[in-house]
Parts: structure tokens; C-alpha cells; sequence
């Protein structure tokens, strides 16, 4: 995390969750590499751009990605950020979020009842 000290632009150290959501909230456009950078930034409907990590949890992200038709929003070229000026149609997208959440419930709704 100190790395990230060196790099331009402000650094907030460990925000609390409010202000974390705020931050997503209140951005026009959410650069982020985690998982929950990704669905906050969906269940805002906020532009953004995504940065897969090079880890484990970047399956997450791409899931997500998968699940959204949103694939498109992975950054390729560090050097180009147009994907910020492209702009999500976040109605469809919520769609099919809300057509998964149906399903979600249903099959809780079969498990525990």
C-alpha cells in the first residue's frame, strides 16, 4: 500500500466505509483494480474503468464483468484511458442485476422455506 504514496494525484490511507462510498459515489469516473471498487461502482452507475489484478481475486472482477456484458471496461493499454469518454448504459446492466438478484432469491427462498 505505501507504493501507492509515490504516485500522483490524492491519497487517502485506509478510508472508513462511509467515506469509501462517498468516494464512489461522488467520482464521475472510478479507476479501480478491487472487487468491491467494480460492484460499487455498478450499483452506482458510475463510469469506470477497470485495472485486473494480478492476483486471485481478479476472477471476481472478471465474473462480474462477465455477468454485466461489461467485459469491455478492462483497461488494455496503460497509455489510453478513452474508455473513461465511452459511456456505460447502466439500464441494461441493471437488468440483468436485477434478473440475477430473482434467481438469488428463489433459491434461497428454496433452501430455507
Amino acid at each position: 500500500m505505501l507504493h501507492q504514496k509515490s504516485r500522483g494525484g490524492k491519497f487517502i490511507c485506509c478510508p472508513d466505509l462511509g467515506e469509501f462510498l462517498a468516494l464512489i459515489d461522488n467520482a464521475s469516473c472510478v479507476v479501480t483494480d478491487s472487487f468491491h471498487g467494480t460492484c460499487f461502482a455498478i450499483n452506482f452507475g458510475k463510469q469506470f474503468i477497470e485495472i485486473l489484478p494480478n492476483n486471485a481475486t481478479g476472477t471476481r472482477n472478471q465474473s462480474i464483468l462477465d455477468l454485466t456484458d461489461l467485459s469491455g471496461r478492462i483497461l488494455k493499454d496503460f497509455n489510453d484511458y478513452s474508455l473513461a469518454d465511452e459511456t456505460i448504459e447502466y439500464q441494461k446492466v441493471w437488468k440483468i442485476l436485477e434478473e440475477e438478484r430473482k434467481k438469488s432469491m428463489e433459491r434461497l427462498k428454496e433452501l430455507f422455506y
